[in-house]
């Protein structure tokens, strides 16, 4: 058992004062001397019983009183099964991300969900400088892909990561969709003031910061073994990955069973056959991960009900505390006790 106010339970220690009062002041006031007019003689193996039954009552009603106002709880453990499904998602944060505006219809539409500033239709409801319209650029496309996916994954674990020159741990993993969401806001707050290359191998030869890919490392490491891990990786693409490190952390991903998506955004990924995309499509491909072209709705929506499927596809035990309030318990124990006290009272001693 757990108590809410402990600081209560030091009115146990009193019992046995509380036991000395009632027995000096129950003899001297109410018991009465004659034991020939008793119902019960305190010599006979009847009446030590009853005797010890009464102090037993007196010491049950103190002791679930006390236990009463320290708050007393029940814990147990209970148990149940969940998707062992989790889910990261890196968010490219790098200068290119924030030039060059948005130039497909359906990332227009995510740059507006995600931010109606960026709308042209936008009317700012203030004159206030963060009510005012903005251009959307292909960032603004990335956290709405991450924002409608995060939706769609409800009752799904998905933490959060932001890389450019180096990697960053963001949000734990969390089933709180609005939680997720709101952290969106600040990566994108974040855009504004930082910045810079996009490192998707570091460190190289044991040099140099984290990189994208080690990120998956970085997080995953830390989850269950029996946990489906999935990594979503939201970028232009635009970076190249040193061959002989591609092939360390596809083997460590192997390793880890980590299951890799890219979701290609902004106008490199309008020809996968595009140079610059090559060394990101080609570890995908090394680790048997999926490249997903963002401006292609159906393909979109379809790699979220992929990875969706994929998440729930297992099941993990999951044992959560929780606390059963006592009090109830508690005060018919106190009941019983008074209502045995005043009984066996009567039985033991006779009446006037």
């Amino acid at each position: 058992m757990e108590f809410m106010n402990p600081v209560y339970l030091w009115l146990l220690l009193a019992l046995p004062a509380a036991f000395a009062v009632w027995f000096f002041w129950g003899r001297r006031s109410h018991t009465l001397k004659n034991t020939q007019v008793s119902r019960v003689r305190v010599s006979t193996k009847a009446g030590t019983a009853l005797s010890a039954l009464i102090w037993l009552s007196k010491g049950s009603l103190w002791s679930a009183l006390v236990l009463g106002l320290a708050g007393t709880v029940f814990p147990f453990n209970k148990i149940g099964t969940d998707s062992a499904g989790v889910i990261y998602m890196t968010i490219d944060t790098s200068g290119s991300t924030k030039t060059g505006g948005v130039h497909f219809p359906y990332e227009n539409w995510l740059a507006f969900y995600f931010d109606p500033r960026t709308n042209p239709k936008y009317k700012p409801p203030t004159d206030k400088p963060e009510d005012a319209a903005r251009a959307a650029q292909p960032v603004d496309t990335e956290l709405g892909a991450a924002r409608v996916f995060i939706e769609h994954a409800g009752g799904l674990r998905v933490g959060l990561t932001v890389f450019d020159s180096k990697f960053f741990y963001t949000y734990p993993a969390t089933k709180n969709p609005g939680v997720a969401i709101s952290v969106l806001d600040q990566i994108r707050v974040y855009t504004e003031k930082y910045g810079g290359g996009t490192n998707f191998d570091g460190p190289v030869n044991g040099a140099g910061e984290d990189g994208a890919l080690q990120g998956a490392l970085r997080v995953f490491n830390k989850e269950d073994g029996n946990a489906v891990r999935i990594y979503i990786m939201v970028t232009d693409g635009q970076a190249s990955i040193n061959e002989d490190r591609a092939k360390e952390l596809a083997a460590a991903y192997k390793e880890l069973g980590i299951h890799f998506f890219v979701f290609g955004v902004d106008r490199p990924w309008a020809d996968l056959e595009n140079s610059s995309l090559q060394p990101i499509i080609k570890f995908a491909q090394s680790v048997d991960g999926t490249v997903v072209r963002v401006q292609d709705e159906a393909a979109f929506k379809a790699a979220i009900g992929q990875i969706e499927a994929l998440a729930r596809a297992s099941v993990r035990t999951v044992y959560t505390k929780e606390r059963q309030d006592s009090l109830l318990f508690l005060l018919m124990i106190a009941g019983v006790s008074f209502a045995s006290w005043i009984g066996l009272s009567v039985v033991r001693r006779s009446t006037l």
